[in-house]
């Protein structure tokens, strides 16, 4: 059966966030993981974390590792409301899988479509790589939830099962005084 477009690829991390070398401009692959710094940032889960702005009494660990966090945050808000502008603010216009994803949630919306699960939990996280003063790389285990697509009617049009524990890495980097994520890789 083919997949249309409204709802191929709004499973995130699966399809796109491979091509982590689209992200960040100029890269022509993702970086090898040399870890300078394999630093445990924290082991909860998302759920348990605020998914609120950065602030300048946090260290730059501190308020990267929160934008990883927001961006998880935001993405599975916008799975459930279909609104996608804090998602977007959440990643830098250079994260191709970034702007898929949120393309692909404003194409369900469009079509009437909603989604039940699909939540991702991204946990473990750890500091994989000091890549520059403005740009950090972590690894985590991300772990999505089963998701059911609807059409407007509530007809299930297409299901995907849970995923995961999976190796992911998510590159951020400063941009103006905000950390953003830059990059997606699993």
């Amino acid at each position: 059966m083919a997949r249309s477009a409204c709802t191929r690829g709004w499973l995130p991390l699966v399809a796109v966030v491979g091509i982590m070398s689209a992200c960040t401009p100029g890269a022509a692959a993702p970086p090898t993981v040399t870890a300078t710094s394999a630093t445990p940032i924290s082991t909860g889960s998302l759920s348990s974390t605020s998914a609120g702005p950065t602030t300048t009494a946090m260290s730059d660990d501190e308020a990267a590792i929160a934008a990883v966090k927001r961006y998880f945050v935001e993405f599975n808000q916008a799975l459930r409301s279909r609104t996608t502008a804090a998602l977007r603010a959440s990643h830098t216009d250079s994260c191709i899988p970034c702007a898929a994803e949120s393309d692909n949630i404003d194409a369900l919306s469009a079509a009437g479509r909603s989604v039940t699960g699909g939540e991702i939990d991204f946990k473990n996280i750890v500091i994989q790589q000091r890549i520059s003063p403005t740009q950090l790389m972590f690894s985590g285990d991300m772990i999505q939830s089963p998701a059911t697509v609807r059409d407007q009617s509530g007809k299930t049009v297409e299901s995907f099962p849970s995923i995961g524990p999976k190796k992911a890495y998510v590159t951020v980097r400063l941009q103006g005084n905000a950390w953003k994520v830059s990059g997606l890789s699993a």
